[in-house]
């Protein structure tokens, strides 16, 4: 591989519009300097950019509600690299339905965990 951008191993995205993702890269954008994303902060994903390099338009990912727009008139997209995808987990939500139709909840087990031998 040379230092030029042409030689680069083509990456594949697995986001697509409307998919919700997490940032877990929010550290600031190296071109301008501003911190753009909030890590842990869910976004959607509006638009994907697959053109080869990083020069606007370029390759990543455009989220709802945040728009980086170069000098030339190019919005820019933002590395992938700093999501992952949503991962949706059902609730057990019983628990609740017990304390709305007066269950009473089990008592708390009290647990005795042995006490360490005092120094002699």
């Amino acid at each position: 591989m040379t230092g030029d951008n042409t030689m680069r191993a083509p990456t594949a995205i697995t986001f697509h519009a409307g998919q919700r993702v997490v940032c877990v890269d929010a550290s600031p954008n190296r071109r301008c300097g501003l911190k753009l994303l909030a890590r842990g902060k869910i976004y959607i994903i509006r638009a994907i950019d697959q053109k080869p390099g990083w020069e606007a338009p370029g390759w990543g990912v455009h989220l709802d509600g945040i728009w980086v727009v170069h000098p030339n008139g190019y919005e820019w997209a933002i590395n992938p690299k700093r999501f992952r995808p949503v991962v949706n987990r059902p609730t057990n939500i019983e628990i609740f339905r017990e304390l709305l139709a007066g269950v009473p909840p089990t008592e708390p087990q009290q647990l005795r965990l042995p006490l360490p031998n005092p120094p002699r």
